[in-house]
């Protein structure tokens, strides 16, 4: 009887020891839990980052604005073969800027000042057209041979008031070269009149018909 009980209270007493265990893992459980950080607080000095794309901006440089009057000038060839008689033509032009438009001016003076390889200058002058186009005719010289003329064209508007001009890297220009002959083969050379020999004809003439003694020429199918 005693055996059965002292069994009876043992039982009791192991169960006891584990229900206070669980009992007190869930009380640490929970103490940790409620002790933790808070995951839902915001975080203090970190403010929401945002970004904003502005599609409107333009980095790409201004167009620069119209001069009120400009100039330039151009050789039609800027590699000349000389001969006495060959002629250079230099066109220049002078506008002026009518509501960011060029607008040729015209009856304006211009003056081209040509300088030749040797040290020379000439000067000739033309008048422009409606257009503001003026065409200066620029006969070679024998000094400018082999080298390069510069070309510089100055403007005077009709009244007088405005000028333009068209000097240093900005001045037409053209070389001047010696002109080179070449010649071309007769592809049929005829044998001269005082029997020299030539190159065969590659197309001769048909030969007539043979003639034999006493008689005349053979009719024709024979």
């Amino acid at each position: 009887m005693r055996s059965r009980l002292w069994h009876l209270l043992r039982v009791h007493i192991v169960l006891a020891v584990k229900c206070g265990s669980a009992l007190l893992l869930l009380l640490i459980s929970a103490l940790v839990v409620a002790c933790g950080p808070n995951n839902n607080a915001a975080v203090p000095n970190s403010p929401p980052v945002t970004m904003t794309i502005n599609l409107n901006q333009i980095f790409a440089s201004p167009t620069a604005a119209l001069a009120p009057y400009s100039c330039g000038a151009w050789a039609t060839q800027t590699t000349v073969a000389y001969s006495p008689n060959a002629v250079v033509g230099v066109y220049a032009k002078f506008v002026q800027n009518v509501n960011g438009n060029p607008v040729g001016m015209d009856n304006a003076s211009a003056v081209a000042i040509v300088y030749w390889p040797n040290g020379a200058t000439s000067r000739i002058t033309e008048t422009t057209t409606s257009d503001g186009l003026a065409v200066f005719q620029v006969p070679l010289q024998a000094g400018a041979l082999g080298g390069i003329v510069l070309v510089e064209v100055d403007f005077t508007s009709s009244d007088g008031q405005h000028t333009c001009d068209v000097t240093d890297n900005q001045r037409a220009f053209f070389a001047v070269v010696a002109a080179t002959v070449t010649t071309t083969p007769n592809p049929n050379p005829q044998p001269s009149a005082t029997g020299g020999s030539s190159t065969p004809n590659p197309f001769p003439s048909p030969s007539p018909f043979p003639t034999f003694p006493g008689q005349g020429t053979p009719p024709s199918g024979h």
